[in-house]
């Protein structure tokens, strides 16, 4: 069953007393609601139980001696997840792995010992071992393109190559946008918004209280 936006922004105005007024174009804290909606929305579908709705996959086909591919169709992407190299029936590493961090803002840090050795990288030439994403943006859009090392040696290694990945969140704004978790997660999201709007109010006991009850039913607890 579909829950709008609008939904969400009835639920608080209600348990507010109406103190928060979430009407449609007319009500005063109706564009405060959708900016807390959306983060709320964002956050469960993210952090949550929800967070499936976000995993979608793209395919390349590989060739022999050729390193980079453009992935169509995936302006959405905000995080790969895995690669996995169809012919050899293998899940790519990230290239990253087999270097140690440059600086402290390097997200990868392994441990000398967690990192595959260069001689692996040598050793597996002729079937795909490593990949790395690479990300152009250019008028607000971006093209991404992935990397694979090494390139297969010949026909047989080449083919099909699956990225799976978790894609970005539209933002909603309209009253009869529809949110993706749907009418299973109005609780969740009622709980979360509260616990905005109760801070904004500077009801801090209260918005504990929603944000506490938030955080269970984002992880899929039953509230008795």
């Amino acid at each position: 069953m579909a829950l709008s936006l609008q939904n969400v922004a009835d639920d608080v105005s209600f348990h507010t007393r109406k103190y928060i007024d979430g009407t449609s174009g007319s009500g005063a804290d109706f564009n405060l609601l959708v900016r807390w909606i959306d983060q709320v929305h964002k956050d469960l579908l993210h952090e949550g139980v929800f967070a499936h709705a976000l995993r979608k996959r793209a395919t390349i086909t590989s060739v022999a001696g050729t390193f980079s591919y453009v992935l169509t169709g995936t302006t959405d992407l905000r995080r790969v997840d895995a690669v996995f190299n169809r012919p050899n029936l293998n899940f790519l590493s990230p290239l990253d792995d087999l270097f140690p961090p440059t600086n402290i803002a390097d997200p990868r840090n392994l441990e000398k010992g967690a990192r595959p050795p260069m001689a692996d990288f040598v050793s597996s030439a002729g079937a795909p071992r490593f990949y790395r994403m690479e990300t152009v943006v250019t008028a607000g859009t971006p093209a991404h393109t992935l990397w694979i090392f090494p390139t297969p040696l010949s026909a047989d290694s080449a083919g099909v190559v699956d990225v799976f990945y978790t894609r970005l969140i539209t933002t909603v704004s309209g009253a009869a946008t529809n949110l993706e978790v749907g009418d299973d997660g109005r609780g969740a999201m009622m709980a979360g918004v509260l616990a905005l709007a109760y801070d904004y109010l500077h009801r801090s006991s209260k918005s504990a209280a929603w944000k506490q009850q938030y955080e269970a039913l984002k992880l899929g607890e039953r509230i008795k």
